[in-house]
């Protein structure tokens, strides 16, 4: 994402919004303006600023940027143990990791902080002993959450036939990198383009003829007729991460 579109997206929702976090099918710490993202946020009014993210670009510089701009919550995802973790996340190592969530909570103890929040997230599948993990974890964060597996493909069984209203189309809007605002933060592939923040506001966009008419059709129960996006979403699988 350039600076400018994450500036107009900053002015438009400061104050207006509760929160915000930097999350998607990407990992934030590939943009190098993430420091000028940071400082940009330090006098805006949020309730809380988030992000989620594998953590292997996070530098000293960023955690420092981190603790002193407002960021509130960081969620690593460390997916499960050692054997496991080393498999999925290479080149990176187990140890690594840990001393790069180490220094964040040491830097964060420094400056006598107590954000950002330190949550560590693992897959219950990918877990090879809870309690070793839980070992290793405790002592650097302040929360560890077990995930259920989920299948994100849309070739997975069990496609959704939902009649309710999805939530999200009431609870949070998603932008992507280019100012593109998707249905939700499942529409990765933007099978239901709403807008684009260069060429209107988000509030218009919100509250515009396209989310308007997404928020009709689900009160219908017809969404997984009507949008692809919908048909194929993860989020709603009868027996979904058993």
């Amino acid at each position: 994402m350039a600076f400018e579109t994450f500036e107009k997206i900053i002015d438009e929702v400061s104050g207006k919004v509760f929160s915000i976090k930097f999350t998607g099918r990407g990992e934030t710490l590939l943009n190098p303006d993430f420091p000028k993202f940071m400082e940009y946020l330090a006098d805006k009014d949020f309730g809380e600023v988030a992000m989620i993210t594998n953590g292997q670009l996070l530098e000293e510089d960023h955690m420092r940027d981190m603790a002193r701009c407002g960021m509130d919550r960081v969620a690593f995802s460390v997916d499960g143990g050692k054997k496991v973790y080393e498999r999925i996340r290479a080149p990176i190592t187990y140890e690594e990791i840990i001393n790069i969530v180490s220094g964040l909570k040491r830097i964060r103890d420094e400056v006598r902080n107590k954000r950002p929040f330190i949550r560590i997230q693992g897959v219950n599948r990918a877990l090879e002993d809870e309690r070793e993990f839980l070992d290793v974890w405790e002592p650097i964060s302040d929360e560890i959450c077990f995930l259920k597996y989920k299948d994100y493909s849309a070739e997975a069984r069990n496609a959704p036939q939902a009649t309710y209203p999805c939530p999200l189309l009431y609870q949070r809007v998603m932008i992507h990198w280019d100012g593109t605002v998707p249905m939700c933060i499942n529409d990765e592939y933007e099978e239901s383009r709403m807008g684009s923040i260069h060429e209107k506001s988000i509030y218009d966009i919100w509250h515009g003829e396209r989310f308007r008419e997404a928020r009709r059709i689900h009160k219908k129960g017809e969404r997984h007729r009507v949008y692809k996006n919908c048909a194929i979403c993860a989020l709603h699988r009868a027996g979904h991460g058993k």
